[in-house]
């Protein structure tokens, strides 16, 4: 009888240990996968090209918008998006990605104010939501706010600089 309470009370112990281990190994693997919401910086330089008008037509012009930078998500990286801007109230929307060097990509919708219109040089504020992304950044979100300067190369070319604050989630 001593031997069956022995043995019970080894295998009640062993069991209690396996589950108590089973759970809290569970429980850091939830955490280790769990959307956490960090800081995103980054720095930017660019050019972008009016390439035709939108549906309305003019004023409202397509615009090409291609950079390089660095992120604290994608560290070097690269930028490339598409709007349509109407040129007399300086308002653009369109969409962007920004694809870092292993090829992950954050996918952004976009929308652009830029002052100084008509002039040699102005500059911009833009706000980012993140939409999605690949890779790591898959089922990414999150927003920020962009701004910077640009200076016109040409009637329809722009080199463009700035800076990113915001918060991604992934």
């Amino acid at each position: 009888m001593k031997r069956i309470m022995a043995l019970s009370a080894v295998l009640f112990l062993s069991l209690f240990f396996a589950l108590v281990c089973a759970a809290d190994s569970a429980s850091i693997m939830a955490g280790s996968s769990a959307n956490v919401t960090k800081n995103l910086k980054g720095a930017w330089t660019g050019n972008m090209y009016i390439t035709g008008t939108c549906g309305g037509g003019f004023p409202e012009v397509r615009i090409l918008n291609v950079g390089k930078g660095f992120s604290t998500h994608t560290g070097a990286s690269e930028f490339a998006g598409e709007l349509c801007m109407n040129l007399a109230d300086g308002i653009g929307m369109g969409t962007a990605v920004i694809t870092a060097a292993n090829g992950d990509a954050i996918y952004l919708n976009i929308t652009l104010h830029s002052f100084g219109l008509g002039g040699p040089d102005g500059t911009y504020e833009e706000t980012e939501t993140i939409t999605g992304g690949t890779g790591r950044f898959a089922g990414a979100t999150g927003e920020g706010r962009s701004h910077g300067s640009w200076i016109a190369a040409s009637d329809s070319s722009f080199s463009w600089d700035g800076t990113t604050e915001g918060t991604i989630m992934y």
